[in-house]
């Protein structure tokens, strides 16, 4: 882990703070898709690993030092995606509705 002070926690909440994250093209899209990268200036790295940073904050309510509230709101974003791209995850309008109601058609 970085240590607390370190830019990449502010990458990290800036990354989060995208709008791509709340597009629903993206939601489709990468629900589709057998494989993802997120490509973001010169970085590019694995949906797996978008993910697993966006599960923890989750957890934990923090990115490092920073709350996720009003933060990073993208890791919901991301952990609602993971979620719908698992194998037999059916979920009605209404529920897709409920997760999906902070995305914006872009």
């Amino acid at each position: 882990m970085p240590p607390v002070g370190s830019k990449t926690w502010t990458a990290l909440v800036n990354l989060f703070k995208r709008p791509w994250f709340f597009r629903v093209w993206v939601i489709q899209e990468v629900v589709m898709a057998a494989k993802v990268s997120v490509a973001c200036g010169s970085q590019s790295v694995s949906w797996e690993a978008i993910v697993q940073v966006a599960r923890a904050c989750q957890k934990t309510g923090y990115l490092g030092p920073y709350t996720i509230e009003g933060n990073a709101a993208g890791t919901h974003s991301a952990a609602v995606i993971h979620l719908l791209k698992e194998p037999k995850q059916e979920a009605g309008l209404v529920e897709l509705l409920r997760l999906t109601r902070s995305s914006k058609l872009r």
